[in-house]
């Protein structure tokens, strides 16, 4: 008799955690939480194939995010490009991917990589057709660009 007893107790826990995983939605406890990137960011850095640009051709750099559609304007409310993005956080770094439309190669999807750190994030982004970024700084002819943007109304 105790063998089966033991084997009832076994199939018993089994099935309490059968049951627990499915009232927990099948979730992965080390998934990391989604990230809400909407709002408004003010650019202040950005480099490209291991050139940096002077921090004053950031000034007056905005960048809105809103259910999936960007829009990039100067001070003027010159918008110099906009599109869509998509946000998977499933990966390291998280994957940023933008579709920007009204340019030359428009429509293409440029892999990259984001990271969130308080009010700054920073995405690095490969040209269409190129490798996603694997780190966040950019090498001569890597075909890479480095953005850093402050959330609007924050300090830095």
């Amino acid at each position: 008799m105790p063998f089966l007893e033991t084997r009832l107790k076994s199939f018993s826990a089994l099935i309490f955690l059968v049951s627990l995983f499915g009232l927990l939605g099948g979730c992965d406890l080390n998934r990391p939480k989604p990230v809400d990137l909407s709002g408004e960011w003010d650019l202040l850095h950005t480099e490209a194939d291991g050139v940096v640009y002077p921090d004053e051709q950031a000034h007056g750099v905005h960048l809105t995010m809103h259910d999936s559609i960007f829009s990039i304007f100067r001070v003027r409310n010159d918008e110099m490009y906009h599109g869509r993005y998509l946000v998977q956080d499933d990966f390291y770094p998280r994957h940023l991917d933008i579709w920007v439309d009204g340019v030359e190669d428009h429509g293409l999807k440029r892999n990259g990589i984001y990271r969130l750190k308080g009010d700054t994030l920073e995405a690095c982004f490969a040209v269409p057709g190129a490798y996603r970024p694997s780190y966040f700084e950019t090498r001569k002819g890597d075909k890479q660009v480095l953005t850093v943007w402050l959330r609007k109304g924050k300090k830095e």
